[in-house]
């Protein structure tokens, strides 16, 4: 019976649980440049006691892995219609769009994180059917775009050696935005 009880309250926290805030450069775009912020976030089932608990709470592990623009060695590799990189110190994000709107073979994040108590830089990547969204709206009165993304990362693997890991359970969400991106079409 607590068993049966335990399960019904952990059923009903993760059903009321409210998402993930979008997640926000940690400082204002830099004068006549673009800001950005790319996060990768766990699914709930791989967080401690199921991510009921608040972000960081008693030095648990956090949600979430992010950098952006305010970041050391942060850098716009490449920003066009159909491609974003972007990097900073231990971080490597690109995102490649084919012409469905998909996510192309070029994208992955690799970044470095704590993993089976030893430091790991992990490459991960999409499945060819990966879940992608792409929103890009144009500034009112300027030549500039500002871009949100979010697609699901199911393939992971040692970025050093190139072993396939088991981790996680299910897709990561790697999500953020460019804001500021000059149009390459501003009719």
């Amino acid at each position: 019976m607590l068993v049966v009880a335990l399960v019904l309250v952990l059923w009903v926290a993760v059903r009321v649980i409210p998402p993930d805030p979008e997640p926000v450069p940690s400082a204002p775009a830099p004068p006549g440049g673009p800001a950005f912020v790319v996060q990768v976030l766990k699914p709930r089932m791989n967080r401690p006691f199921a991510g009921l608990l608040p972000n960081g709470f008693l030095g648990l592990p956090p949600h979430a892995h992010s950098f952006d623009h305010a970041s050391p060695g942060a850098e716009v590799v490449s920003a066009a219609p159909d491609r974003l990189a972007l990097r900073a110190d231990g971080w490597e994000f690109v995102l490649a769009i084919d012409a469905e709107g998909n996510p192309g073979p070029d994208t992955q994040v690799v970044y470095s994180l704590e993993l089976s108590d030893r430091r790991r830089t992990l490459r991960i990547r999409p499945a060819a059917d990966a879940a992608a969204r792409l929103d890009v709206t144009p500034r009112p009165g300027t030549d500039v775009l500002d871009v949100r993304f979010h697609v699901e990362f199911r393939l992971c693997e040692d970025a050093e050696t190139g072993r396939p890991l088991e981790w996680p359970g299910k897709p990561l969400i790697v999500r953020g935005s460019f804001e500021g991106r000059p149009n390459p079409d501003p009719r």
